[in-house]
């Protein structure tokens, strides 16, 4: 951030802070050494054995345990979500490429998230985008709050867009494969459009932000 300031001025908003602190994530990855579990050390495949962990979801915490003092006695790695109805999943190994899709681990704060997206949007577009729209994470408040405006998420992956498509959201179009290949390949928009980025941590592409253009 300071090398951006250095370049021009840049509005720096405040700040949202999550509504817990602790015991927010909905999915964890934990190693399992027979009845004991845990993180592996730093750098390291030691295994540093947990009671607990402090930013994990209670319903994992329990779920770990119980996993724990079960039958399973070779070492394993596994992994463990929960949904918004509490329900645990528990993925032993590598995850399906189905269920291995980004999503946000505090559900709390996702739920400020959408919620700030929303309250920024000032009058009606005629039409939306969602880039990097993973599974639909921002698109179902888009579609919510402009059910009849044509609508269009744009993912890399395959699988989140499947998952996606799930959703049956009316007058909204999906699309997967890079997010710069698939703006050039649509045709242009007309009238007033609002475009939503959540891109990954390296940011927009060159390319991107100039097809947004």
């Amino acid at each position: 951030l300071r090398n951006l300031q250095k370049r021009s001025s840049i509005e720096v908003l405040p700040l949202v802070p999550a509504p817990q602190e602790f015991h927010y994530r909905n999915r964890i990855q934990i190693q399992v050494r027979g009845n004991q579990y845990g993180f592996f050390a730093s750098r390291t495949r030691d295994l540093v054995p947990i009671q607990s962990c402090w930013i994990a979801e209670p319903a994992l915490n329990q779920a770990m345990a119980a996993y724990a003092n079960s039958s399973a006695k070779q070492p394993q790695r596994i992994e463990l979500s929960v949904d918004s109805a509490g329900h645990v999943t528990v993925v032993e190994g590598e995850r399906d490429p189905e269920t291995a899709l980004f999503g946000q681990v505090n559900r709390l704060q996702n739920e400020q998230l959408k919620n700030l997206l929303i309250k920024f949007i000032q009058g009606t577009p005629d039409w939306y985008m969602d880039l990097y729209c993973g599974a639909g994470n921002l698109t179902v408040p888009l579609h919510q709050k402009f059910p009849d405006i044509p609508g269009v998420g744009i993912e890399y992956s395959s699988a989140a867009i499947r998952q996606a498509q799930k959703l049956n959201l009316y007058n909204v179009e999906w699309f997967d494969g890079d997010v710069a290949v698939r703006l050039k390949q649509l045709p242009p928009r007309r009238g007033k459009g609002l475009i939503v980025v959540d891109p990954p941590r390296v940011g927009l592409s060159a390319e991107t932000i100039a097809q947004m253009v």
